[in-house]
């Protein structure tokens, strides 16, 4: 461009950034007294501190938006609403009265509660609906896509969606009013007994079940560990699960290996009788479930130093005193033998789980059941958690004696399996 151009140009030039500065001069004044209006409670400080405030505000709406979803799901989980959706419906649309109809539902609350899930973006309105009536949700034709169906009814296969959701419910509802009185007042440090968790084992075996029934075999014994298939096999090793709850991993297994000798041991009572029911109805004579604690042989008759392999899954970060566990499994098992320990993937430094993206999810389970659980009512157990991490682990288990430590892939992508062996 020439001299001639340039000087001819200049005031359009000027012009223009005048207009510009007066543009975001007004902007940010605009965007300012927004702030203030809305984050009184940030008076005073500096605008690029102010315009952080807000979208940290937006982004907690957004949090508590998602938890909202979340916590519905559940609900509509426990109530069978996507089952009963899945198997009447299919992907057609329905109105609420039909629905309530098909799944025997009060119509007040279920319209409370689809109406939720649709806000949501979960359960979606069939398209070309004239409004007529902005009070008249009788008439709304909703229909819940068919993929969306199939993960949210409850299967036997992964993923284990809706479980994890009643879960969610249940241990947020359960442990509301306990935790406050711990961190701070007059139960102080103390922990919550497994007895406040109502319906624990029922719901772990509905979540973790589809997880084994679909991975076990596959992926944890012929994929990770197909060097002990043949022992397995020909039932030179006896295997102890420490942990059973109601049984659904061993009698996989027992299925799978009927000559070798299966035994799991847990703490309650109720659990164990339903893994043992379960067992003889799938008529299984080598699996035997006992009320017992493992590191005592009078009182489950494994003597010390026989079993080639124990499995814990999501049972050390439980355990009060998860060093004198590993003690006692070291104890337990021959010369050689083999030790397999699932737990949540982590680190053992929040430095560490920052940024993973299931890490907020892990603690907050944790922080709900794991650590309480870990505490133990008198608040004197490790309170170890579900970020006990592998660190600590891989750390604690060489204290202990064994060797040879692994880290596999787990079942999932929250998992980590620690392999390790007793040395000869």
């Amino acid at each position: 461009m020439s001299d001639m151009d340039w000087q001819s140009q200049a005031p359009l030039i000027v012009a223009g950034a005048v207009v510009a500065t007066g543009l975001i001069t007004f902007g940010v004044v605009k965007v300012k007294g927004f702030l203030d209006a809305q984050l009184p409670a940030c008076k005073g400080l500096p605008f690029w501190r102010k315009l952080k405030a807000g979208l940290f505000a937006k982004s907690m709406i957004d949090r508590m938006d998602a938890s909202a979803a979340f916590f519905a799901t559940g609900l509509a989980s426990k109530i069978d609403l996507w089952q009963t959706i899945y198997e009447e419906f299919g992907e057609k649309p329905f109105k609420l009265a039909q629905l309530a109809e098909k799944g025997g539902y009060d119509p007040r609350w279920l319209r409370e509660l689809v109406n939720t899930l649709t806000c949501a973006g979960i359960i979606k309105l069939a398209a070309h609906q004239p409004q007529k009536d902005f009070m008249d949700d009788d008439n709304t034709l909703y229909y819940l896509p068919i993929e969306r169906a199939m993960l949210l009814k409850k299967n036997e296969v992964p993923p284990p969606l809706p479980y994890f959701c009643e879960l969610w419910g249940d241990w947020s509802g359960a442990t509301w009013r306990l935790i406050p009185p711990r961190i701070k007042g007059e139960h102080q440090g103390k922990g919550i007994p497994y007895s406040a968790y109502e319906g624990f084992h029922d719901a772990l075996t509905q979540a973790s079940g589809c997880q084994f029934k679909h991975k076990l075999l596959r992926k944890f014994i012929y994929k990770n560990h197909k060097d002990l298939v043949p022992a397995l096999q020909k039932g030179t090793i006896k295997v102890v699960e420490v942990g059973s709850s109601q049984g659904v991993a061993l009698r996989l297994l027992a299925q799978e290996f009927p000559n070798t000798k299966f035994f799991g041991f847990d703490l309650d009572t109720d659990a164990t009788k339903v893994a043992s029911d379960e067992a003889n109805k799938a008529s299984l004579k080598n699996v035997t479930y006992q009320v017992a604690d493992f590191t005592r042989s009078d009182q489950h008759g494994v003597p010390q130093g026989s079993a080639g392999w124990l499995i814990m899954f999501d049972v050390l970060h439980d355990m009060g005193d998860p060093k004198g566990a590993l003690e006692g499994i070291f104890n337990l098992l021959q010369p050689g033998g083999f030790i397999t320990v699932y737990e949540p993937k982590g680190r053992s430094s929040v430095r560490g789980n920052v940024g993973n993206d299931m890490a907020t999810a892990i603690h907050c389970i944790s922080l709900m059941h794991c650590m309480p659980v870990g505490l133990g009512a008198d608040g004197k157990g490790a309170g170890m958690g579900n970020m006990f991490g592998r660190d600590a682990i891989t750390q604690l288990m060489r204290d202990t004696g064994f060797v040879d430590v692994k880290v596999l892939p787990g079942l999932d992508r929250m998992q980590n399996e620690y392999f390790a062996r007793k040395p000869e």
